[in-house]
């Protein structure tokens, strides 16, 4: 059950909300801005001022959120869990940046449909909430919209934070604004952390004793989608090399697997790398 934020709560959470309503005038300038510099979807930019481009499904609708490419792909899994033992439901999940959005549409699962999250605005709010009108909110990882959270909490609609992963950097930046902070845990009917350290950082913050801890949701995925055409000519390519892969991996981690891989080809070795970046753009 929701927990009642008290007085400076309310007064932290009521302070936000006015200074993003004072900003508001300026952000659909902003976005086109980055439209125009690459960093925004040119055809979607004003999904993040809340207009949707789809109509809402018939019936009932449970909106996930989750910010980069890989905190949405690993929802995936979750989904067709729900949708195994909810045939019924519909799912939208939503998103902030490009790559996420991309990606995810290539492999959406059943009955789901995708959106930019607005930016968090009480205007954008209410007009993302009053055309969704979702039935169940899911937050996923760590990054919650304060604004959003409690126009959603406003309108009786139950809200739970799943997999949630907060790094000791993160719990000290949320620790400096935990009066707010508090209130909007507070708003949430459950809490389920990936792991011990994760779960007691959360439970100090909101002053709850009901945290959970329910693990990761990324090794619950499904593959990624693929044709059988371009998986054939792939294997075709490689041959009978064996492969080592650089997964996740930053400019200083490429610099040293290729200098490992021309190591092996000097020693006569046929091995393949396969180097699959952190961040998509690289």
């Amino acid at each position: 059950m929701t927990l009642r934020p008290n007085l400076f709560g309310r007064i932290s959470l009521a302070m936000y909300q006015g200074a993003t309503a004072l900003i508001t005038p300026i952000l659909p300038w902003h976005l086109k801005r980055r439209k125009n510099n690459a960093k925004e979807h040119p055809k979607r930019w004003r999904e993040k001022l809340g207009h949707a481009r789809q109509p809402r499904p018939q019936g009932q609708l449970v909106w996930i959120n989750a910010v980069g490419l890989g905190e949405v792909m690993a929802l995936r899994g979750l989904i067709a869990a729900l949708h195994a033992a909810r045939p019924e439901l519909h799912f939208l999940v939503t998103s902030t940046t490009l790559a996420s959005a991309e990606t995810f549409e290539k492999n959406l699962p059943p009955r789901t449909l995708h959106q930019f999250l607005p930016l968090d605005t009480p205007l954008y709010n209410r007009r993302f909430l009053d055309h969704w009108r979702p039935d169940l909110a899911l937050w996923s990882e760590q990054d919650i919209w304060p604004g959003l959270v409690v126009e959603t909490a406003r309108r009786r609609i139950p809200q739970a934070l799943i997999n949630l992963r907060m790094a000791p950097s993160s719990f000290r930046r949320k620790r400096m604004a935990r009066i707010l902070f508090r209130a909007l845990y507070q708003k949430f009917d459950l809490i389920s952390a990936q792991e011990a350290q994760s779960a007691a950082a959360v439970a100090e913050l909101s002053q709850r004793q009901d945290i959970q801890i329910g693990g990761s949701l990324k090794p619950h995925c499904p593959p990624l989608a693929y044709t059988s055409a371009a998986k054939q000519a792939f294997l075709e390519q490689i041959g009978e090399r064996p492969i080592w892969l650089a997964a996740s991996c930053h400019a200083a981690d490429e610099d040293i697997a290729l200098q490992v891989q021309r190591q092996v080809v000097e020693q006569g070795g046929s091995h393949l790398l396969i180097l699959a970046p952190r961040f998509p753009d690289r």
